[in-house]
């Protein structure tokens, strides 16, 4: 049986998104230890978090406007 208050810690990924738009935005992503890119992108939730390399910011991106995704590491 699983401890209801236990948590999986979340790590960061540099990612570049391409939005549908055709703009590019590098950044980061915030995923759990176990899991890839491509199952925060399949889960059902419409938006992720995402810091642009280029602010302290964090941003809700809504996932029905991003294109594509590109790990720049090897947790993809």
């Amino acid at each position: 049986m699983s401890d209801p208050g236990r948590r999986i810690p979340k790590i960061t990924v540099e990612v570049e998104l391409t939005l549908s738009d055709g703009s590019r935005q590098r950044g980061m992503i915030f995923i759990s230890a176990t899991q890839r890119v491509s199952d925060l992108l399949n889960a059902p939730e419409p938006y992720f978090a995402f810091r642009p390399s280029d602010d302290r910011d964090v941003l809700l991106i809504n996932k029905s406007a991003v294109a594509m995704v590109k790990p720049l590491d090897q947790r993809g």
